[in-house]
């Protein structure tokens, strides 16, 4: 299995090192993208008054919310920092001042448990490991490990809230034909961190996820984006068969359960 990140950085384990799941064999600083403030419009003053309004110089580290500029009597007017960096350029003909953010962390599991075979230089890693690879049509969520819990006896069985409890914290747990939006909301509540089901009515998603209508996540008629609002989940939710009441596929049922 090959597990890379998504910008050059630095590997953290060594051919022949045995990992766990949850351990971090690679890691990346990404830079934040820079961000432009209209330093003139916010302060009300000529675009050249800005360099002498600015509390920090360029090469200064700022943090969010606090003072950048001012201006006015006794500075009335001033403008905070939108996010941490580091303040890159103050433009006096246009009035601009531009802060490039500090770098975001990006830490890389090994998200199975093997033994590191290859490494990959400032990208990642090579593990081997027993395991098969599935695939669904539709996911939430992100990469996630757990212990696999079985949940039903049937690929036409759903997950029902009353299924959840305490055994299945920190587990990845298996379904039959779907799940409804009160047992997901139970799985988080017991700390579940993935589920596997055939389907999920649309109804049911929507009502987890609190999105409201359909309109604001589907396919533009014309654009054809999604236009799906930022969806940020405690658990990851793998779908395999697609919307509806759909029963996992047998033989994918079978492999699940023998794990």
């Amino acid at each position: 299995m090959e597990r890379r990140l998504p910008y050059p950085g630095e590997v953290l384990v060594r051919v022949g090192q045995r990992v766990e799941p949850d351990e971090v064999v690679a890691r990346a600083y990404v830079p934040g993208t820079p961000h432009v403030v209209n330093l003139a419009r916010a302060l009300m003053i000529p675009p050249a008054r800005v360099e002498r309004a600015m509390r920090r110089e360029v090469g200064n580290k700022v943090t969010e919310g606090e003072t950048l500029a001012s201006a006015g009597v006794f500075g009335s007017r001033s403008c905070p920092a939108p996010v941490s960096g580091v303040i890159a350029a103050v433009d006096s003909e246009t009035g601009y001042v531009t802060i490039v953010p500090d770098p975001v962390t990006v830490e890389l599991q090994a998200t199975v448990r093997g033994i590191v075979m290859e490494v990959l230089p400032y990208e990642g890693v090579r593990i081997e490991t027993p395991a098969a690879q599935i695939y669904g049509v539709f996911g939430i969520g992100q990469e996630r490990s757990g212990v696999l819990h079985l949940l039903v006896t049937d690929p036409s069985e759903p997950i029902l809230p009353e299924m959840i409890d305490a055994r299945c914290a920190y587990a990845i747990v298996i379904g039959g034909s779907g799940i409804t939006a009160a047992a997901l909301q139970r799985a988080v509540r017991e700390q579940v961190r993935g589920v596997i089901v055939g389907g999920i009515d649309e109804a049911e998603l929507r009502a987890f996820l609190g999105w409201e209508s359909p309109a604001s996540w589907r396919h533009g008629i014309r654009s054809w984006r999604v236009t799906a609002p930022e969806t940020s989940t405690e658990l990851t939710l793998v779908v395999t068969e697609g919307f509806g009441v759909r029963p996992m596929s047998a033989p994918l049922f079978e492999l699940l359960a023998s794990h």
